[in-house]
């Protein structure tokens, strides 16, 4: 197997570099990737003809037709909305409640708000959800006169944003008063709403979540009210998914760089770790110890500045960063600001304004609904590894045919070559983000990315606490490559090579949002104490200088790019995630001496199974029960959540996995009840289902939520099509009606009946 670092790779960086006017080039237009017919501007100007197919369309529906940015969620049949005004949505919402005679066999609706769909999961609605009529607030202005302007507050820091704005209109609002965002996400391309409704996080030391700098909200309750919300009742709202009502503007307060002795300054790094081994693609344990700093008896000095210590010491020195890791390269790359650039001035107010100004002309138009556009990946990759100069965009304009790339000192194509087109991807991946990053820096510098495109893909997310990063870090590098093992042996089914970076962001987020599962870490601390004798610390010890916090980690796969197998590697990784021990020297199973009974994960006092010692009394293996080292002893596993709204729960649908042989996200239901199931989260459901009655909110009932505040009115995630959409996929080629949930497939058009 073959390992391709940046140098051998060098001409793939020409791609990014030689053309990135091509790559966005479209954004900026108008698009209807949220929608299947063209947008109308009126709510009730041109009832679709498709309406009458739908009961709940009958109110006033323009548009007929959802789908979310990943196309992992799409529904043909329900109406969108794009308000204008409060009374078309109290229009809608009353409709949608009133109540129906006896011989009336249409169903009340359900009214969900809808942004720009980037939740992989269904936390707007589920496939399955008939009776749901969407709302896009991206035209919408209150009638409140002191919500129906965005503004800001240079002196306070305080802004007010309508939740159907980008953030490209908001940078717009407040960059050149000297503000910042103390959270941000990679890009811009979100809806203001939909990023406080659901838990979306930044990567800073001191928060977390977005919705946390929320102060005040204007919402839309179930009877038509408009009402501000404010204090404790903001914990309800934050994070709550549309399910309380329909948030319509809100207040945040953001930083004054006046107040940070210097304006924000934007940095990024690459550390190379390949040092450390010697053949990267058969590791050996101590290698990977040796990279993240594990405890291992042949640690040495010259390991010391590991992997684990260059994250946190990035950490400690920013205030807000985001780390991307390439494995082929074994590379991290840094992304992080703190604030000390020049002093806040007119100057530096103008190039702000102007620049927020032209990157909300150029690509924010419509991207509140649209979420932007994707980055085209073709069928054929030789076509899209070209020489500078050569094919279509990124890299030429389409006047001369595409040269392919060769790897460097051979004739063979990189198109070619799984390896080094997983690698080359990351290369990518990274490179481009850090000319987006630099781009920023030298132009609006409000710390965001200037990315207006990503590639479309599928990820899996974790969160645990940041003192067991080393050793989540060394699950996911095993695992990692194991996977390229696997695809090397000869004969072997397993078809998939990662193809992704490794990304992932410290947090330290307080208890802000009912609604979100993320609890802060003296909580898990607390609970993990609790169950595994007061033992956090022994095996999680505390670094000095670094605070607590939380790691929000992820990988990501590019679709369409050698990933047939991605999701058994995804279900793959995330056992072993939740199931990496703390204790990384004593691996679960039987120990290598007959006479010592196993490890297992969990601990059971009552039968005298307690946590693994080590027998020679040195902190090294091999590890037994102290009681009684015939019995087993226990080694709990890292205390892991997952983040809703992106990729979970991989496990087997019985409706599809047999002909596919793939498991199917959310469908792992042992992770699926552990997301809510600390001791303080299962109280959350009852106090929010509380607030749901009084509100008298049921027309919101809807979405991946459920699942949690409301399994028996849950529908679960579908991965089989509806009647009209597409069947006869290749993957389902053995048996082409499972595709269907009618289980029909019409293969002459390759529809579902």
């Amino acid at each position: 197997m073959k390992i391709f670092g940046l140098q051998t790779l060098s001409a793939v960086s020409l791609i990014i570099h030689a053309s990135e006017s091509a790559t966005t080039s479209s954004v900026g237009k108008r698009t209807t990737r949220f929608l299947e017919t063209k947008t109308t501007k009126s709510t009730k100007s041109t009832k679709s003809s498709k309406a009458a197919t739908h009961p709940c369309a009958k109110i006033v529906a323009d548009e007929i037709g959802w789908s979310n940015w990943y196309h992992s969620v799409s529904n043909p049949h329900t109406p969108v909305f794009r308000v204008k005004s409060d009374k078309d949505l109290r229009d809608i919402l009353k409709a949608s409640r009133k109540e129906k005679s006896s011989d009336d066999e249409s169903p009340r609706c359900t009214v969900r708000p809808a942004g720009s769909g980037h939740s992989h999961d269904g936390m707007v609605m589920q496939r399955t959800e008939m009776d749901t009529v969407l709302i896009s607030l991206i035209d919408h202005v209150p009638e409140d006169s002191a919500w129906s302007s965005p503004s800001v507050n240079a002196d306070t820091g305080r802004v007010r944003l309508l939740a159907g704005q980008s953030w490209y209109e908001a940078v717009a609002l407040y960059r050149h008063h000297g503000l910042i965002m103390p959270e941000r996400t990679l890009g811009r391309f979100f809806s203001v709403g939909g990023v406080i409704a659901n838990p979306v996080h930044g990567g800073s030391k001191e928060g977390g979540f977005i919705h946390s700098l929320v102060t005040k909200m204007l919402v839309m309750k179930s009877d038509g009210k408009t009402t501000e919300i404010e204090g404790d009742e903001l914990k309800y709202w934050r994070s709550s998914g549309g399910h309380l009502g329909i948030i319509l503007a809100v207040e945040m307060q953001l930083v004054k760089e006046t107040e940070k002795g210097g304006t924000l300054a934007m940095k990024n790094t690459v550390d190379d770790f390949s040092y450390v081994f010697v053949d990267a693609s058969n590791p050996t344990p101590e290698e990977i110890g040796n990279l993240v700093g594990l405890r291992h008896k042949t640690l040495t000095q010259q390991y010391m500045h590991n992997y684990t210590t260059t994250v946190l010491t990035t950490v400690v020195a920013s205030d807000h960063q985001e780390f991307f890791y390439d494995y082929y390269a074994n590379t991290l790359a840094s992304f992080y600001t703190d604030f000390s650039g020049p002093p806040f001035d007119a100057a530096l107010a103008a190039q702000y304004k102007a620049a927020a100004e032209l990157n909300l002309q150029t690509y924010g138009e419509e991207v509140a609904i649209t979420g932007g556009a994707p980055i085209p990946i073709p069928d054929d990759l030789c076509s899209f590894f070209c020489v500078p100069g050569t094919g279509n965009p990124p890299t030429g304009d389409g006047s001369t045919p595409c040269v392919p790339i060769t790897i460097p000192g051979t004739t063979d194509l990189l198109c070619n070559d799984p390896f080094a087109t997983a690698a080359a991807f990351v290369q990518y991946s990274i490179s481009s983000l850090k000319q987006e990053f630099e781009t920023t820096a030298s132009t609006v510098n409000d710390g965001y990315f200037n990315t207006h495109q990503v590639t479309d893909h599928s990820l899996i997310s974790i969160s645990f606490p940041s003192r067991a990063f080393s050793q989540i870090f060394a699950t996911w590098w095993g695992v990692h490559a194991r996977a390229l093992q696997f695809y090397s042996t000869p004969n072997s089914s397993f078809q998939y090579i990662p193809n992704n970076v490794l990304e992932f962001r410290f947090i330290n987020p307080m208890e802000t949002a009912m609604m979100n599962p993320t609890i802060p870490f003296a909580q898990i601390k607390a609970n993990f104490d609790n169950e595994y004798f007061n033992s956090f610390d022994s095996f999680f010890p505390p670094v000095q200088g670094v605070p607590d916090g939380l790691i929000i980690m992820e990988t990501l796969n590019i679709k369409g790019v050698n990933d047939d197998d991605y999701a058994k590697y995804f279900a793959f990784l995330e056992q072993a995630w939740h199931h990496t021990p703390s204790n990384p020297l004593a691996p679960y199973g039987n120990n290598t001496d007959p006479l010592y009974g196993p490890i297992i994960p969990e601990c059971d006092a009552a039968n005298s199974i307690v946590l693994c010692a080590s027998a020679n009394q040195n902190d090294l293996p091999p590890f037994v029960n102290p009681i009684n080292n015939a019995l087993p002893c226990c080694n709990p596993p890292v205390p892991i959540n997952v983040h809703i709204a992106k990729g979970y729960g991989f496990g087997v649908d019985p409706d599809t996995t047999p002909t596919t042989g793939q498991p199917v996200p959310y469908h792992n239901q042992e992770i699926v009840n552990k997301i809510f199931a600390s001791p303080q989260k299962r109280a959350s459901l009852t106090e929010f289902n509380k607030m749901v009655e009084k509100y008298d909110a049921d027309v919101f009932k809807g979405g991946a939520l459920l699942r949690w505040l409301s399994p028996g009115d849950s529908k679960e995630f579908e991965p089989r099509s509806l009647a009209g959409q597409t069947c006869g996929s290749e993957e389902y080629k053995s048996n082409p009606s499972s595709e269907c949930i009618s289980n029909q497939c019409n293969l002459a058009n390759k529809k579902c009946l």
